[in-house]
């Protein structure tokens, strides 16, 4: 790739429906989230519902609290996408096959970094999931049934509010932008709408971090892939890696995650992931089951990776 980087050398809480959020990232911040997320009551937030609705509106009142400015359509928090459901049941109809259309919406918003430079990391994650399983569920039950996603990815939406929280309040070198993507589990849809139709410039763009599946960390060992995507990626890592988890660097910068749609406009990736696990997309991935304190660690671990890149410039 021709993208890459080289060395420039250039806490109170809050409340939000009774419910206090510290600035740091905290394993009980990190399950309150998650609960509410991953609760019965968003029934899987499956893109284009009520239901995803409600959680974009819970992600849109988190950034507002936490004093981030929107930077989707119209000078809003979202970003409207389209879906044709026909496109899902078989993928080489057209987009104008007949079949249900529904609008879709990523959440997008901005933290001025302490630079004053134009540059800008993108921290992401999809908010969406399966709701009851009718695309994508590997459930094989004759009752359908809620898919909450409490891994897949209520964790990976609650790294990106507990990060947007923490550097609130002791903001980095760099401008961040924070994406809550729809549309992922229907094929990266809005990530790749972000791409095409962006709401920055993204040639200021100087790394985008993805968060994805991060909830399930099992002996402190952390996969992150996209390693390769630029040459100082694993020297980061490791150099960062102060609560000596047990790092699994990979090269790809592409998966089944919303990392690839920016991968593939060259700019350098990275996606967390504590790896797969028997209730993936089956309705048994519940909140019970996440390791809170272990997805405080995969946090801290992107978060002193934001710090790190404000030593960095970025390669044209």
């Amino acid at each position: 790739m021709g993208t890459g980087f080289i060395w420039s050398q250039c806490t109170s809480p809050s409340t939000r429906n009774n419910q206090s959020f510290d600035t740091a990232i905290t394993s009980e911040d990190i399950q309150a989230h998650i609960d509410f997320l991953a609760s019965d009551s968003l029934q899987g937030r499956e893109a284009g519902t009520a239901y995803e609705a409600i959680a974009a509106d819970y992600i849109i009142q988190a950034f507002e609290s936490y004093g981030l400015t929107p930077k989707g359509d119209d000078n809003t928090f979202l970003q409207a996408f389209s879906i044709n459901t026909a496109r899902l049941n078989n993928p080489h109809a057209s987009d104008d096959a007949e079949g249900e259309r529904r609008t879709a919406q990523n959440v997008v918003a901005w933290l001025e970094g302490s630079s004053g430079g134009d540059e800008f990391i993108i921290i992401g994650a999809h908010y969406d999931h399966l709701g009851y399983g009718e695309f994508g569920s590997l459930y094989r039950g004759d009752t359908p049934r809620i898919h909450n996603g409490a891994d897949d990815n209520a964790s990976g939406t609650t790294g990106l509010l507990e990060l947007a929280h923490y550097f609130s309040n002791q903001p980095p070198k760099d401008n961040l932008l924070f994406l809550a993507f729809s549309g992922e589990e229907m094929g990266l849809l809005g990530s790749a709408h972000f791409v095409e139709e962006p709401t920055v410039d993204l040639s200021n763009a100087k790394a985008m971090i993805n968060m994805d599946m991060i909830g399930r960390l099992t002996n402190d060992k952390l996969l992150i892939f996209g390693v390769g995507t630029t040459p100082k990626w694993p020297e980061l890592a490791e150099a960062i890696n102060t609560d000596s988890l047990d790092l699994d660097l990979v090269d790809d910068g592409t998966g089944a995650s919303d990392h690839t749609s920016f991968y593939y406009k060259n700019i350098p990736v990275l996606h967390y992931f504590t790896d797969t696990h028997s209730d993936y997309h089956r309705p048994s991935d519940d909140a019970e089951y996440i390791e809170e304190e272990g997805q405080a660690l995969v946090v801290s671990h992107v978060a002193r990776m934001i710090d790190a890149l404000g030593d960095l410039s970025k390669v044209d």
